[in-house]
């Protein structure tokens, strides 16, 4: 007996490795983040809806500078999409709308590449770690647009 699991879907994302993958709150659709300097926003259908399909194609690009290394998406603020939350080898941070693809706010700090973010349950704070061995506490509410 085999022990390998088919999977539903294999999507031909980017063009260099992926380095994270976050839901849209409410799981409608989602976010990757790659080596590409890309982060390509999909939407995800319903697998309850007959003849369930993936949607191979994304509907938004946000290009970065340099690979993206970090993704996070939240509600943000209550707008319609949300926020799209990244970190990118520039040592930067950034917000995204969602709906709009447009950068909200650039987050400096970090001296070295920025590697990964978390968002508080409550959104209230983002949280970016880097390769200068250190972890920044951002208030969200000093750059979300609401």
């Amino acid at each position: 007996m085999s022990n390998q699991t088919i999977p539903v879907a294999i999507i031909p994302a980017h063009t260099h490795e992926v380095t994270g993958i976050a839901w849209r709150p409410g799981g409608r659709g989602m976010a990757t983040c790659s080596s590409d300097c890309t982060v390509k926003v999909w939407d995800w259908p319903s697998r309850e809806v007959p003849n369930w399909k993936v949607n191979t194609s994304p509907y938004r690009v946000l290009k970065h500078p340099e690979a993206v290394t970090g993704i996070a998406w939240g509600q943000g603020g209550g707008r319609r999409s949300g926020a799209i939350f990244t970190t990118c080898h520039d040592s930067k941070v950034r917000v995204w709308d969602a709906h709009r693809s447009e950068m909200e706010a650039c987050l400096d700090g970090h001296t070295r590449a920025s590697t990964c973010l978390e968002l508080s349950a409550d959104e209230s704070t983002l949280v970016s770690g880097s390769k200068d061995g250190t972890i920044r506490v951002w208030d969200v509410d000093a750059f979300i647009l609401k």
